[in-house]
C-alpha cells in the first residue's frame, strides 16, 4: 500500500471522486507523454481525485480544471516553458496566483509568476515568465502540508 493512500484513508471526511482503472491511468500517461510516480498512480486507482476545505487535487473522473490531463495540457499550451516532466497537481485557485506541480520523481513545486506581486512585477495571473520553486519531496509529505493548510 502507498503512504499517500494510507494517509488519505485516515481522514474519512475527505471528498473523493470514483477510483480510476489502470487502463485509464495508462491512457492519461500516454496523453501527457510521462509516467506518473507510483504514489500518484495509487492515488488515482484508489480515489480518482480529492478535495477538502479549500484544497483540491487534480485526478480522474472529475471535470474541467481538476482533470489532471486537461489541467496539464492547458498549462503546457499557456506556457511554452512548462516543465515536460511535470503535471498539474493543484490548479491555481481564485485566491492564489500559483499552481502546484508534481514531477515524475515526486518532487512538488510551486509554479508561479516571476517577481513580487506586491511590488507590481507580476501583475497578470498568467504571466509570461513563471518560476518553479521546490516545496517538498513526496506526495505524502505534500498531503500533510495540505492538511495543515485546510486546518484538518
Amino acid at each position: 500500500m502507498s503512504a499517500l493512500v494510507d494517509k488519505i484513508k485516515e481522514h474519512p471526511q475527505i471528498f473523493h471522486s470514483m477510483r480510476c482503472e489502470m487502463v485509464r491511468v495508462w491512457d492519461c500517461e500516454d496523453k501527457l507523454n510521462l509516467t506518473f510516480p507510483e504514489e500518484f498512480t495509487q492515488y488515482l486507482t484508489h480515489f480518482g481525485a480529492i478535495g477538502f476545505g479549500t484544497v483540491e487535487w487534480t485526478g480522474m473522473n472529475v471535470e474541467a480544471d481538476l482533470n489532471v490531463v486537461r489541467a496539464t495540457l492547458a498549462a503546457r499550451e499557456m506556457w511554452a516553458d512548462f516543465p515536460a516532466d511535470c503535471f498539474v497537481l493543484r490548479p491555481a485557485s481564485e485566491q492564489g496566483r500559483e499552481m502546484i506541480l508534481c514531477d515524475t520523481q515526486e518532487n512538488i513545486y510551486a509554479w508561479k509568476p516571476e517577481g513580487d506581486p506586491e511590488a507590481g512585477k507580476a501583475d497578470e495571473q498568467f504571466a509570461e515568465k513563471m518560476t518553479k520553486e521546490l516545496i517538498c519531496t513526496g506526495l505524502a509529505a505534500y498531503f500533510e502540508l495540505c492538511l495543515a493548510e485546510a486546518k484538518i
